[in-house]
């Protein structure tokens, strides 16, 4: 039998070690826990007013508000007429008869320019092209000319949204950039006009969509809309009047105007029904829901606000600002605990 002063020396050592190893790592569990809780506690309240605060100056938070700030942007007139270009331009038969068409076809280097001195492989298939789609090429220069954004049917699901109408306005413009090759090569003053001008108004089918790639696609359309036009003063191939027509068209691409509000704007409501509901963080980016971000949240308003603060009035200012603001994004996105 034990001395009665082993006895307790062992029973001291077992309470301490329980205490060390048991109630010790709980004890830090259950503070860090209460901690974790009483900041995102804190922070779910002042992202809830952020939220209503926004709500409160009309800019959507979510898929159904970003759809009404879609619709109020954007007008119907012209959506089912669209929509039939749209399908025929995504049809087998067009598809398989762009095939060694410049511009147009797989494979064919979309940025090359056909000058009229230039030699142009592809110049009878390009031109038999033409010739088949006459009517399409009708429809899209009809439709493009002074367009206003067009309403189309998108079913808004946060980062898994759908723009299948927007990528096919690049083949659309590209059809008029080839009509317009064309009409530089016979030093065309109306048709090289009509394509410059069908271009132009071909990126403005997508300008009330407030999400940045459907900008991109846009600003990639003006380029090429000026690319055209750039090739033209080359070689005069454009009259005074017909200039003077796209002048104002022209000076109003180097405007950042409201556009940028509007896709900033977008892109946060897309943004945030992912940091609101996990769940749904798992359902349309595709990785494991993470509960509790209510504090990124609330970093990311912080980004965005600095974004929508960007004076639009002056480019240089506007680049030289948006570059420290990209600056403080690194830093804070880097920061230690």
């Amino acid at each position: 039998m034990l001395p009665q002063n082993e006895k307790a020396s062992k029973r001291s050592c077992l309470v301490l070690s329980i205490l060390i190893f048991v109630v010790l790592p709980l004890s830090l569990l259950t503070l860090l826990l209460l901690l974790w809780y009483g900041r995102e506690s804190s922070a779910k309240s002042r992202l809830k007013a952020r939220i209503a605060s926004i709500t409160k100056q009309g800019y959507p938070v979510d898929d159904a508000s970003i759809d009404t700030y879609y619709k109020d942007r954007t007008d119907s007139s012209n959506t089912e007429a669209w929509l039939a270009v749209i399908s025929m331009m995504t049809s087998q038969d067009f598809k398989a008869s762009t095939n060694g068409v410049a511009y147009l076809g797989i494979g064919i280097e979309a940025e090359v320019p056909i000058l009229p001195e230039d030699e142009w492989s592809e110049e009878k298939d390009s031109l038999a092209f033409l010739e088949k789609w006459e009517s399409l090429h009708a429809d899209v220069l009809r439709l493009s000319v002074d367009a206003k954004p067009v309403r189309f049917p998108i079913v808004f699901d946060s980062f898994g949204t759908r723009l299948q109408q927007t990528q096919e306005m690049r083949q659309a413009a590209r059809l008029l950039l080839l009509r317009g090759r064309v009409g530089l090569r016979a030093r065309d003053s109306v048709v090289v006009r009509d394509a410059i001008d069908g271009m132009l108004g071909v990126s403005r089918v997508n300008a009330g969509e407030p999400i940045l790639v459907s900008q991109i696609v846009s600003i990639a359309i003006d380029g090429m809309a000026l690319g055209l036009l750039k090739d033209s003063l080359k070689v005069d191939a454009l009259n005074e009047a017909d200039l003077q027509r796209l002048l104002p068209k022209v000076m109003a691409t180097i405007n950042i105007g409201k556009e940028w509000e509007t896709v900033i704007a977008g892109e946060r409501a897309l943004a945030l029904p992912v940091f609101v509901d996990p769940k749904k963080q798992a359902r349309t980016v595709g990785v494991t829901s993470v509960p509790g971000r209510s504090r990124d949240a609330l970093f990311y308003l912080d980004l965005i606000d600095g974004v929508l603060e960007l004076p639009t009035n002056d480019l240089k200012k506007f680049k030289v600002k948006l570059q420290a603001v990209e600056a403080k994004m690194t830093e804070q996105a880097f920061a230690n605990w």
